[in-house]
């Protein structure tokens, strides 16, 4: 069966029935040389900039998969709480959620409900203090800054801020949602991004990939896509990192004007992860994101296109298998 022939009410329920019982995923020396020998350059980890806790599961969770699943370490960097304005215990959830993806990414499956099996603390980068998780070759950091809103205009919560003002010099200043930190400049952000990447990385010698919300729609018509997507990819694209990357651009909320192009097993793939997700939202504070939109999430999950810098653009989108 192919995936346009799928019908949404199959894929729907599929959704409704992994939330409460996620099924199983796949699972996932350097020796020391003599010192006349040059050592072997080592594969450093692939980033994936998400703007909000369930964002790269949505748009670009195959590929994330895949990376694990071929026993490559891989860093996310969350840019929002994802907020959305409300209190803290929700922002909270979110991060818990979010973990929780990253620990059926890695083990396959949902070991305890109660307990966030990730090590948590707080590091410090670019003199801030940044929220670092870890669970088996995935690491997170959280910037936690406000959540933006789909405009970028900001919630009275957070005192209007947001990474599209911070950008274009409406605040001065860009305080993140439990006050650990405050960004003075735009500067002062792509240089603690730049540093968490060259503090995660195994080898300077060797390139490394970072994969981020575009920072243009590439696609044209509506709907647009969030503010908070375009201004994390803008973000990455003013990174000044001296040491060689490649840089991949990933489509948000205006994939869904684009063709299906996943296969039956990618979609279930990112399926699984969005749905532990929203499994861990219930059973913390009884939240579901999937029931506000059931049909716009699942046209975003059977979906994933991405492209790379320099490319010529929309001819270049593509998914990797």
């Amino acid at each position: 069966m192919t995936l346009k022939s799928t019908n949404y009410k199959k894929i729907s329920i599929l959704a409704l029935i992994l939330i409460f019982s996620v099924p199983l995923i796949c699972s996932s020396k350097t020796s020391s040389l003599p010192n006349n020998k040059v050592l072997p350059k080592k594969e450093n980890p692939v980033f994936y900039v998400s703007a909000h806790p369930d964002d790269w599961q949505i748009f670009i969770g195959n590929k994330v998969y895949n990376d694990v699943k071929q026993g490559r370490k891989v860093v996310i960097i969350y840019t929002t709480a994802g907020d959305a304005g409300r209190e803290e215990s929700f922002w909270r959830s979110r991060e818990l959620a979010a973990n929780t993806s990253v620990e059926f990414l890695v083990d396959g499956s949902l070991v305890d409900d109660e307990k966030n099996n990730n090590k948590c603390s707080f590091n410090m980068v670019n003199n801030h203090s940044l929220w670092r998780c870890t669970y088996g070759k995935v690491t997170s950091y959280w910037l936690r800054l406000p959540d933006g809103t789909p405009s970028g205009q900001g919630t009275l919560t957070y005192q209007r801020q947001s990474l599209k003002k911070f950008y274009q010099e409406d605040i001065n200043s860009l305080q993140t949602v439990d006050k650990s930190s405050t960004y003075s400049s735009w500067e002062d952000l792509t240089k603690t991004i730049t540093q968490l990447i060259n503090k995660e990385k195994l080898d300077n010698r060797t390139s490394y990939s970072i994969y981020s919300h575009s920072y243009k729609d590439v696609f044209i018509g509506s709907p647009g896509d969030h503010s908070d997507h375009i201004y994390s990819g803008k973000l990455i694209f003013d990174l000044t990192d001296r040491f060689p990357v490649k840089k991949y651009w990933y489509s948000g909320y205006n994939a869904v004007n684009q063709p299906i192009n996943l296969s039956d097993e990618d979609v279930l793939h990112k399926l699984d992860l969005f749905m532990s997700f929203e499994r861990a939202m219930l059973y913390d504070i009884s939240h579901s994101t999937y029931s506000e939109a059931p049909k716009t999430y699942f046209n975003w999950l059977v979906r994933t296109y991405y492209y790379e810098e320099g490319s010529s653009g929309l001819n270049e989108l593509r998914i990797e298998r």
